[in-house]
């Protein structure tokens, strides 16, 4: 008998756990900052190092950002999730 009480007490945890495993599923958004925002402020010592720290949050240089029609690269700084 003690088994079967061990068997429903892990079923109760595994349900409950799959509950909080969706909640961290759900994919975050990370925040952006677009180049035209952060280039002229004091943020654009990010394109010397690669990224910055804002208010304990790292934020790095999109690399996947496409160059424009004229060639020029103006990535956008993208939060660390």
């Amino acid at each position: 008998m003690g088994e079967r009480l061990d068997e429903t007490m892990n079923r109760t945890t595994e349900v409950g756990m799959s509950k909080d495993e969706d909640r961290l599923k759900e994919k975050k958004v990370p925040r952006r900052i677009p180049y035209d925002s952060w280039i002229n402020s004091q943020l654009s010592i990010a394109r010397h190092y690669g990224g910055c720290k804002v208010n304990g949050k790292t934020y790095k240089l999109d690399r996947k950002c496409k160059a424009e029609a004229n060639g020029k690269y103006k990535p956008d700084l993208v939060e660390v999730v």
